[in-house]
């Protein structure tokens, strides 16, 4: 990738538990964001949401604040905004101050070490973290794509003078996608 990054969304897939019980956040760099915070929990709500499992995407754009831990029973779908309250997890309720978005990433390099931290801080139920990704939108550079093409073009051009029987085929580069790289703790890292 090329560019800062201007935008990410994170996809979390969870099974099991008590979603009210969980907390994760990813870190890159100077990057932090908060995506679950013990959702549903309120002043009046303690234990937080009682719905099991998860498969969701945390993006700031959307119109839905996670913490509500909306619907009241069955798995949590769709696309939400990351929790991003701050406050500690025994205190936290929907009233607590949003602070840590995903947009704290903007401006970072996309490349090197994400590492997602996955808590679940109650005993009882137990819910597996069973994939998560990133969803990257760099800024491209100015000019990279066209001085490349040029230069690949210009070479063509003077093997073929050099030559009028060689022949070469010109294949784009492959990206191979992030890949885990294993458990560090009760965090897991992409490289």
């Amino acid at each position: 990738m090329s560019g800062p990054l201007l935008h990410l969304a994170v996809s979390l897939e969870l099974v099991g538990g008590w979603n009210g019980d969980l907390y994760a956040h990813p870190v890159h760099d100077s990057g932090f964001a908060v995506l679950l915070n013990r959702i549903g929990r309120t002043s009046a709500n303690t234990v937080g949401s009682g719905t099991a499992g998860l498969q969701a995407v945390f993006d700031d754009s959307s119109a839905f604040d996670i913490h509500p831990g909306l619907p009241a029973n069955g798995l949590l779908t769709g696309t939400w905004q990351p929790d991003a309250r701050t406050a500690d997890p025994e205190l936290v309720t929907h009233s607590s101050p949003r602070r840590a978005f995903p947009g704290s990433f903007a401006g970072l390099a996309p490349s090197g070490r994400w590492t997602l931290f996955p808590a679940d801080l109650s005993p009882g139920g137990t819910s597996i973290l069973t994939t998560w990704s990133l969803h990257l939108t760099t800024v491209s550079e100015p000019g990279t794509g066209l001085l490349t093409a040029g230069a690949m073009l210009f070479a063509f051009r003077i093997r073929k003078r050099q030559s009028s029987c060689y022949s070469r085929a010109f294949g784009s580069p492959q990206q191979t996608p992030q890949a885990a790289t294993g458990m560090s703790g009760n965090s897991m890292t992409r490289d």
